[in-house]
């Protein structure tokens, strides 16, 4: 049986990958310091660029933070009702996103 392989993330692009044994957390490196991850887990890397990779640079990290601020607004945006939402203001989302960190 040949297994599928997952779409990857766009943290993906700001590592190599060192050795892939058939393996969907394969062992890689960071672009930037060379740290080495044995074991790949994408919200791993991406906390390693957001706030420990000095080499980064601030427009990966800025990257990965509108990311979570879309994905923080599509969440909360999902559950209001037509009417809730069209009477929402930017104020409001993000005094939300401020109070759900």
């Amino acid at each position: 049986m040949v297994k599928k392989e997952r779409k990857k993330g766009p943290v993906w692009e700001h590592f190599n990958i060192e050795s892939n044994k058939d393996d969907s957390h394969p062992h890689v490196r960071c672009k930037y310091c060379s740290k080495d991850f044995k074991r790949a887990v994408p919200e791993r890397m991406q906390a390693h660029l957001n706030k420990k990779c000095l080499e980064a640079p601030n427009n990966v990290k800025s990257q990965f933070m509108r990311q979570i601020t879309t994905s923080r607004i599509d969440n909360f945006s999902d559950h209001l009702s037509e009417e809730e939402s069209r009477i929402v203001t930017s104020k409001d989302i993000i005094f939300i996103l401020q109070v759900t960190k």
